[in-house]
């Protein structure tokens, strides 16, 4: 047999293997133990001015009091005074104090100082209540002692002829040491071998590679940031074989003006630059699925989703040095990025015949405290139903723009509330501020606290806001659950713009968005993803949310700002270029309040479920117009009755429309009825086991795909499945087609379920 065919059987066992992970588990539900569930709210004392009962149901409500549904909060004098009392000066003082120093999670800066700062002036503001959650959780570091290394070395003798940079070139005056790179949960391991370059790392890009008759079996896979989360390339490059995993930012991404100077001289950042990063996203890996209280038991970390190879993060100067040596093919156009060489698949070229890569990664793990701070605004008529808004806390180094930006915001807009408390103004329903801890390690603080408090939040949550990115440039880039898309562009309509205050944050928004799509409709937020603290709400617990970031302008092509987990997010970056004046993170707040008030205030929830409907149509026509739709049929996966389906809930939705448009005065019990069918009309997509190979994804209609959970689709099992299939040969699809229409059948019944839960009673 060729080595050719060796290399291609091998491919389809692992593509098989890989496709059984993921197919084995539609149908063979992963058992996930559950803990007690205790409630989030304690109960407040009375007495003080403005506070209410705790009870699940208020006086009003059970006296079966009137009220008017139709009632608009955007028209409110409160929401006015919300936006007014916003100050961008108290966000850069606590922006000040939250990133003069590093501060990663499990560190004693991280979870001692800040959240005790966040503690207080969560309890200074006024709020009813103010808790501090403390998860023991697993963390990973780099050895500051012994760092992580790449170096190039003489296969024949092991001399050392080259060393990769291990941080970040310092800065004179000002502060960017935060240690050594590293990407957290990489095993340690001490590799050797030829580098191969594999562009971003998908699955298509190691097809492309290999299509060239070259292989990353064996090798070290050099792949740069962007189209998809990093956890995924290296995922993608042990599937295919890979030792070992090396990223880096290509300039294209964060330094695309040649000419321009780089920090400190303007945002884009160095060839020294590394972004570091977790290489997972489900919370604490120990704990799948429940909390990681102290009580907790821990599964084997040899059963939990960490990474199977060594991987470690470069500069862009030594991936080009890396680049240079490479031998073999040309890489295809799209491998091409701003770093002025030939870009070549590998491995080393004859003249480099004789070096190797050596990478040494010496990462340790460890069990740590990771604490969340939650505060309690206490609504005056819907005490038990909330309305959540929150960001992270944690930086891989100083964090000041992310996410230090988000947390000052979050603290002002606590602020704010807390003073109309004071003033006896109380939102309808209850606010629950929270700030995450050990986000950088895989939403780790948010997904412990949904688990903890699942059956809770399922029965009361409305919705969840999410703002990391308050503060990185100009560009207003949201993103929502379907059935609040709407409310998006109605908040953005009632805060002024940052950059002209004499027009609305949606004239601007419009404005960037018509220029971008050469057309002239309403902009609309983008799907959510699973890259912030939202995932575990969304896709876990089936509850809707918001999210919003202020982003540079595009024309880098990136969706981070530049400095985005590098040493150059500091105080200095912040102050000077990002938002020098305050104002991004005075429109963050400001918004945010806007979103609050719009979600706590309203009598009958905003949640738009025809829009919900039309989401669920758009990505089932979406499947015929690039022949998804015909190859499933073609091999007996039939969605007929699924548009059917899908047809009697847009039915169904508008009538609900129509009966919610046309109430008037209506008694508290009726509205607090229409609203819980509201919330739990979206909790029918939720499959218990979780997605294929994925227990803790188990919403069946908005998700990540598998391949890329940094964004939204719809339908995301139609994206895992489809291209393990088709990479399989025709008598080894059986299986895949048949759960594909598992799947079918799991959308159906949902469907049903949503269409019964909204019909008007």
């Amino acid at each position: 047999m060729t080595a050719k065919k060796v290399l291609l059987t091998l491919f389809v066992l692992a593509i098989g293997v890989g496709a059984g992970v993921l197919i084995g588990h539609y149908v063979i539900p992963k058992a996930l133990s559950r803990l007690h569930i205790p409630e989030v709210l304690k109960h407040v004392p009375g007495g003080a001015k403005g506070n209410v009962s705790t009870k699940t149901e208020d006086a009003a409500f059970k006296a079966g009091a009137l009220e008017d549904v139709q009632f608009d909060p955007a028209k409110s004098n409160v929401l006015k005074r919300i936006i007014r009392m916003v100050d961008g000066a108290k966000i850069k003082e606590h922006v000040s104090f939250l990133a003069s120093e590093p501060h990663m999670a499990g560190t004693n800066r991280e979870e001692v100082v800040l959240a005790n700062y966040v503690k207080d002036k969560f309890t200074e503001y006024g709020l009813d209540e103010v808790k501090v959650v403390s998860y023991d959780v697993l963390l990973s570091y780099p050895n500051a002692s012994d760092p992580n290394t790449v170096s190039v070395v003489n296969a024949s003798n092991g001399d050392v002829l080259w060393t990769a940079a291990t941080q970040e070139e310092a800065i004179p005056n000002i502060p960017t040491n935060i240690g050594p790179a590293f990407l957290a949960y990489s095993p340690p391991g001490d590799v050797v071998g030829s580098v191969v370059y594999v562009n971003h790392g998908t699955n298509e890009d190691f097809d492309d590679i290999e299509a060239l008759n070259s292989s990353a079996a064996g090798a070290i896979c050099l792949m740069r940031y962007g189209q998809g989360f990093r956890g995924q390339k290296v995922r993608n490059c042990a599937a295919r074989g890979g030792v070992a995993a090396l990223l880096f930012l290509d300039p294209e991404n964060v330094s695309p003006n040649p000419d321009a100077p780089p920090y400190p001289n303007s945002t884009f950042v160095s060839g020294s630059a590394m972004q570091r990063g977790s290489l997972i996203v489900v919370g604490d890996p120990l704990t799948p699925g429940y909390p990681a209280t102290e009580t907790a038991t821990r599964i084997n970390p040899s059963f939990a989703p960490l990474p199977t190879i060594p991987s470690h993060v470069i500069g862009y100067d030594d991936a080009k040095n890396l680049l240079e040596m490479l031998g073999g093919p040309e890489a295809p156009a799209n491998f091409h990025g701003g770093l002025n060489v030939t870009y070549r698949i590998g491995p080393f070229s004859e003249e480099n015949e004789e070096k190797v890569v050596q990478l040494r990664v010496n990462n340790f793990f460890t069990i740590g405290a990771v604490k969340n701070v939650i505060g309690v605004l206490k609504g005056s008529v819907e005490p038990d139903r909330y309305v959540l808004t929150g960001n992270h806390r944690d930086a891989l180094g100083y964090g000041a723009v992310s996410p230090s930006s988000g947390t000052g915001a979050l603290l002002e807009l606590a602020r704010v509330l807390g003073t109309l408390k004071g003033k006896g103004i109380r939102p309808r329903r209850t606010v629950l501020f929270c700030n995450w801890g050990a986000s950088e390690y895989g939403h780790i603080g948010s997904t412990e606290w949904v688990e903890e408090h699942l059956l809770e939040l399922q029965d009361r949550a409305v919705a969840y806001i999410d703002m990391a990115h308050c503060a990185s440039g100009p560009v207003f880039v949201p993103s929502a659950s379907p059935a609040l898309a709407g409310i998006v562009g109605k908040a953005a309509r009632l805060v002024p713009d940052s950059d002209s205050p004499k027009e609305s944050l949606f004239n601007t928004w419009k404005r960037s968005s018509n220029a971008a799509t050469k057309t002239d409709a309403d902009p609309q937020p983008g799907d959510t993803g699973g890259a912030s603290d939202n995932s575990a709400f969304n896709f876990f617990a089936g509850i809707p949310s918001v999210g919003f970031a202020f982003l540079p302008n595009e024309e880098t092509g990136f969706k981070r700002f530049p400095a985005y987990h590098t040493a150059y997010d500091t105080l200095h970056m912040y102050q000077t270029y990002v938002d020098p004046v305050g104002n991004f993170g005075k429109t963050c707040a400001r918004l945010n309040g806007a979103l609050v008030h719009l979600l706590s205030e309203a009598v009958i929830l905003p949640m738009d479920m025809e829009r919900f409907v039309g989401k669920l149509q758009e990505y089932l026509d979406g499947l015929d117009a690039v022949g998804v739709s015909a190859q499933l049929e073609a091999n007996g996966v039939f969605l007929a009755d699924l548009r059917f389906e899908i047809e009697n809930l847009r039915n169904v939705s508008k009538t609900w429309s129509t009966y919610v448009k046309s109430l008037k005065n209506v008694k508290s019990a009726t509205i607090r009825r229409l609203n819980d069918q509201m919330m739990r009309a979206e909790k029918e997509f939720l499959k218990p086991s979780g997605l294929p190979g994925r227990p803790l994804v188990r919403h069946l209609a908005f998700a990540p795909p598998e391949v890329d959970q940094d964004r939204g689709v719809g339908f995301p099992v139609f994206t895992d499945l489809l291209y393990y299939i088709n990479k399989l040969p025709p008598e080894a699809q059986g299986d895949g087609w048949r759960n594909l229409r598992f799947y079918v059948s799991d959308l159906i019944r949902a469907v049903q379920g949503a269409t019964k839960t909204l019909e008007v009673l």
